[in-house]
């Protein structure tokens, strides 16, 4: 039992080495669907992703690289990191705006804020992971001119939470401790009841001669 418990210890503390540092440049993913076409992800290039534990504000200026007009339906997709499992749904960039649209409101994207939660430890890691929208609508068809272009303006807030650090090798170490003691006091008995049974048996043996 006592080594069960060490290997789990040791697994434990080498999963939480893969982390980050206060400052440290966290990978942003960007996926794009126009036209029923959907890219592959690509990096972001690093001044414009987020930085572990600071809270910044950056443009996204050209998130697609072809003219997507007016007429189409643009939607973006972000993932956090590689691997990490943190992706958002996709974001309509801009939708109704179209010439031939009458009855649906125009949707044009001007501001997008992703709020990370995280540990701060001897290696950061992030815990939790939330996008909000905003949007500029306008009555259906193309919008003004000065709001059509926030397709590529959009404004992209980084927030950082920091939650209180679970020190979970504290806890492991505690778990693992317990359970040497347990294990110790556990054969303590089977000791003492040995010994106890071994006493009786020469007592009966004694009493069978007298």
């Amino acid at each position: 039992m006592g080594c069960r418990m060490l290997f789990l210890l040791v697994a434990l503390l080498l999963q939480d080495v893969a982390g980050w540092t206060q400052g440290d440049y966290v990978p942003l993913l960007v996926t794009t669907s126009f036209q029923g076409q959907v890219t592959a992800p690509h990096d972001l290039p690093p001044s414009l992703t987020p930085q572990f534990g600071h809270n910044k504000a950056v443009r996204l200026g050209s998130l697609s690289t072809i003219d997507v007009g007016k007429d189409f339906d643009y939607k973006v997709s972000f993932e956090l990191g590689h691997g990490l499992g943190r992706k958002t749904p996709w974001i309509t960039v801009m939708t109704g705006c179209d010439t031939g649209n009458t009855a649906n409101p125009c949707h044009v994207l001007t501001h997008l804020t992703m709020t990370m939660v995280y540990e701060q430890g001897n290696y950061g890691k992030i815990v939790g992971f939330d996008v909000e929208t905003s949007y500029w609508i306008g009555p259906p068809g193309p919008p003004p001119q000065h709001h059509s272009h926030h397709i590529d303006n959009v404004v992209l807030k980084y927030v950082w939470i920091q939650e209180e650090h679970k020190d979970i090798h504290t806890a492991l170490l505690a778990v693992y401790s317990a359970s040497v003691i347990g294990s110790i006091v556990l054969l303590s008995f089977m000791f003492i009841n040995t010994d106890s049974v071994r006493r009786g048996e020469m007592l009966v043996k004694d009493a069978r001669k007298m």
